[in-house]
């Protein structure tokens, strides 16, 4: 249920839920300003439409899992990730289901924030890579990037999604992502998938289509014998006899079209890689790659040279990397009050505070009902504004300062600039929203060290690959922290594999990260596109 103003006043829209819950207990009504308490109607009720639609069978899934659960001996208080990064008690996550759209690649990027405030490298960019997709986030100084608004990222068969979440930008770049030929003769990879089932050709479970995995079958990136910690086969014979109807088509061998079909999934995740950086005002120069997921780090550092990116940090156990990602996640409650049209010059810092108090009462008291002391909340305010006749806005962080109508223009300013390259000091502004998001610890968590092996040089064995290269592999248990390695050369392990390549050196720190760079003699090389 929708009404036009209700994100200023929800008195009403409150009243008539009370009446059609007396009137008939059995319905279950959502209304938008419990949901996205936002202005632009229409992408409010598109949210609330979508929360209305799933949350009965969110519901019975969340209760079916509580009661297994609890059935296992399981006696601890049960979260449910969010597409902001945190989690909430599984009955709260449950009322309002749209806010787990994107927790899986949220539990990849929260991981990744973890990492950012403990390891060398505060300025990420994460690739997700797993059989369907890739996942693309952008970390800067320990801090993820959030969005608010239902951009086409973030849609659902064509409608918008208006919840504040990780911007996490998706391709069709993943392990299973079909390479095919389109009617100009030119070759493509995805964003069309073969998915889990039947999957690659190489798994041999009725699969035809030449995929993204079956290219790096080929190229002997990966090891038929290594797959999964050689729990699953690989056939690389199918591989091949999928790639024959392409290699007819384009005239080329197989080995050709795998590296042909590898170079473009590179091309389109560094594309992608760009618009998160680039376009946004960053630059990826100064930012490390951070590839998790099955496949991300056997195209981790490629892509970096193509984006300019002179570092990679592959993680312990990449492959369920997401899974430990919901291990570091806090409790996280986001608030909004919209008022749009209102104008810097004519409020007064007193009245801006006074709209931030309210919000953050409104997160501690919300905590309380959860059970958690409200005392024990951290708070965090941001700012949606715009010059006035813009369509849109940009949230700026709020913090320490006492003149905040100041804080907001000087915040907003430099915002447009980091984003366009520009901005305009002297126009009016005006505030659209107030958000204050709440955030609470969930207290230490057992961390699994990392246990160096003993100190002893890496022993590596050479292996001839189809294309006739020859790799330099290693068993990543097998690497002492300290370990250094130089490309060429592929490292294994049970999730997944990591490629470095020819100009590239890796060492294990003391965390039991694997940290790829890129000599300075290639970085030159590329600047002067040699």
């Amino acid at each position: 249920m929708l009404f036009l103003h209700s994100y200023r006043n929800p008195a009403h829209e409150r009243r008539a839920r009370a009446l059609i819950n007396q009137a008939y207990p059995d319905l279950d009504v959502t209304i938008s300003s419990d949901i996205s308490p936002e202005f632009r109607e229409y992408e409010r009720a598109s949210t609330t439409v979508i929360n209305a639609y799933v949350r009965p069978l969110v519901r019975r899934y969340v209760d079916n899992l509580a009661r297994e659960l609890s059935g296992l001996g399981y006696r601890r208080r049960l979260m449910i990730m969010q597409s902001n990064g945190g989690v909430l008690p599984a009955e709260v996550a449950a009322e309002q289901p749209v806010r787990m759209i994107l927790s899986g690649p949220a539990a990849g990027v929260t991981g990744a924030v973890h990492l950012a405030k403990a390891g060398s490298h505060r300025n990420l960019i994460t690739m997700d890579i797993g059989g369907t997709s890739c996942d693309v986030s952008l970390i800067s100084d320990a801090v993820p990037e959030m969005v608010s608004k239902g951009l086409s990222e973030y849609r659902i068969d064509g409608h918008p999604i208006n919840i504040r979440m990780m911007d996490i930008a998706t391709i069709g770049a993943g392990g299973g992502s079909i390479a095919w030929i389109d009617d100009g003769g030119m070759l493509r990879v995805g964003p069309e998938s073969a998915g889990s089932k039947p999957g690659p050709a190489c798994y041999g479970r009725g699969g035809t289509q030449f995929t993204v995995t079956d290219a790096l079958v080929l190229m002997g990136f990966i090891d038929p014998d290594r797959f999964i910690g050689g729990e699953m086969q690989i056939h690389a014979g199918l591989s091949s006899q999928a790639a024959r109807p392409l290699c007819d088509a384009l005239g080329v061998s197989e080995i050709e079209l795998a590296r042909n079909v590898y170079r473009l999934t590179v091309n389109n995740i560094a594309q992608q890689m760009r618009q998160v950086t680039v376009q946004r005002g960053k630059d990826p120069r100064g930012y490390a790659v951070l590839p998790y997921g099955g496949g991300g780090a056997l195209f981790a550092a490629v892509v970096a040279e193509e984006i300019g990116a002179d570092h990679v940090v592959v993680p312990r156990l990449p492959g369920v990397f997401s899974a430990y990602g919901l291990t570091t996640a806090q409790m996280r409650l986001d608030v909004i009050k919209s008022a749009p049209g209102t104008r810097l010059s004519s409020i007064s810092s007193a009245i801006i505070e006074a709209e931030f108090a309210r919000l953050e009462a409104d997160v501690r008291q919300h905590y309380a009902s959860f059970g958690v002391d409200p005392s024990a909340v951290a708070v965090w305010r941001h700012a949606d504004a715009r010059y006035v006749g813009q369509g849109f806005e940009l949230t700026v962080p709020i913090s320490g300062s006492d003149d905040l109508a100041r804080a907001v223009a000087d915040g907003f300013n430099q915002a447009h600039a980091d984003r366009y390259g520009h901005s305009f000091p002297e126009q009016e502004l005006e505030i659209v929203s107030y958000r204050v998001d709440g955030v609470a610890d969930l207290g230490p968590r057992a961390e699994r060290p990392f246990v160096a092996n003993p100190q002893a040089p890496p022993k590596g064995t050479s292996s001839p690959a189809p294309g006739g290269e020859t790799f330099t592999t290693y068993d990543r248990e097998g690497l002492p922290e300290g370990s250094a390695l130089a490309g060429p050369c592929l490292v294994y392990e049970a999730t997944s594999a990591v490629f470095v390549p020819p100009g590239w050196s890796l060492t294990v720190d003391s965390r039991g990260d694997l940290i790829l760079a890129r000599s300075a003699a290639g970085a030159a090389m590329q600047e002067q596109g040699q």
